[in-house]
């Protein structure tokens, strides 16, 4: 039922098209488009997430994806190798997301074109996933009749359940100091000694068997020959423990308060639940149904747990039921990011088998 040759065709057209987070218009407009061929019903909610319905029998299921990509993510010239894809130049491929969103656009075809018995299918192709999930935050889900769904934003093999996800926060940290000559240090107060201090009992990494903590991003200072008054940190905390994520967190709200107010400085430290955190036992029922439908066409399927927070985290959060799923992109988020053709087949496969009736 997939057409090799015209998945890759899709594939390919979508990694042309520059869709850095924010700037999804284009692809957006691409994507509604092919659905306008299909004779799809489609329409964008406020945010410009786009939603495509196509009708069916029995209860709806919903398939999503997410259109943006990191950075290096313009310009990207695709080419294939002995069935491998991958980015000509010096930036990603953009399979992740896009690989999902080209397997979803086949399926739609293939149910456009054939006799198939299946459930009616609402397609959520969101924005700004990579930047923290907004699309999918910010869906309007008044819109939204599907209870339970499939994202497929996992960079595993192709039946792959992803069966837990942590808890993530934000925080964001502003050690403040005094501003001085570097030639006087006394009469200022270094906020990077402030986090030299801190970080002297801050554990980077692993923080037990169920958590981790980093320090992604640091800035300040103006000049090098000043003792700067600031900097900033941005930071995370996940864990699959909700009590461990909230535990944590104090924990080094407190270490850099303390430092701080050791060294006469200050520090506002901000934590924001980013993401909820989700894990499965195997008595799922949806879970088992979904392992069955894939072992129907061949796959054997295998459970991991994850370290990222990807939509469905969010549409869980919301009282969807919502899987993630392997769509088996290999490197992503580098330049050496690729896919073979035979991956973005076997996905459309498992969407189909997925979505279609008993």
């Amino acid at each position: 039922m997939m057409n090799e040759q015209r998945i890759t065709n899709t594939f390919m057209d979508l990694v042309r098209i520059d869709s850095p987070s924010g700037e999804e218009g284009n692809i957006a407009a691409h994507i509604e488009r092919v659905l306008d061929a299909l004779k799809i019903s489609h329409q964008r909610d406020n945010y410009g997430n786009v939603i495509a319905r196509i009708e069916g029998k029995g209860e709806p299921r919903m398939l999503c994806a997410h259109l943006d990509t990191v950075e290096p993510g313009r310009g990207v010239q695709p080419v294939v190798e002995n069935g491998v894809i991958r980015s000509a130049g010096e930036t990603i491929l953009g399979a992740d997301n896009k690989a999902a969103v080209a397997a979803i656009l086949e399926v739609f075809t293939v149910l456009c074109k054939r006799d198939v018995s299946h459930a009616p299918v609402e397609a959520i192709f969101t924005r700004s996933e990579e930047t923290g999930n907004y699309g999918a935050l910010n869906l309007e889900y008044s819109l939204i009749h599907a209870k339970k769904g499939f994202c497929f934003d996992s960079g595993q093999p192709v039946g792959t359940i992803i069966i837990a996800a942590p808890f993530y926060n934000r925080i964001d940290v502003a050690l403040h100091g005094r501003a001085t000559h570097a030639s006087r240090p006394e009469e200022g107060i270094n906020p990077i000694g402030i986090l030299n201090a801190a970080l002297s009992k801050i554990t980077l990494g692993g923080l037990d068997d169920e958590s981790i903590f980093n320090i992604g991003m640091i800035r300040g200072g103006e000049a090098r020959n000043s003792v700067p008054d600031r900097i900033d940190l941005q930071c995370e905390l996940r864990s699959y423990s909700e009590e461990k994520v909230e535990t944590h967190t104090v924990a080094v709200r407190n270490i850099f308060q303390d430092a701080a107010a050791h060294a006469g400085g200050g520090a506002a430290v901000e934590a924001v639940r980013e993401n909820d955190g989700y894990s499965l036992t195997m008595d799922n029922a949806f879970l088992n149904a979904t392992q069955e439908r894939i072992q129907r066409i061949g796959i054997v399927p295998c459970f991991k747990k994850t370290w990222g927070c990807a939509d469905n985290c969010i549409f869980r959060a919301r009282g969807l039921e919502v899987l993630n799923l392997g769509y088996g992109a290999v490197n992503i988020h580098t330049a050496e990011e690729a896919i073979t053709v035979r991956d973005l087949c076997e996905v459309s496969r498992v969407m189909l088998a997925l979505l279609q009736s008993d």
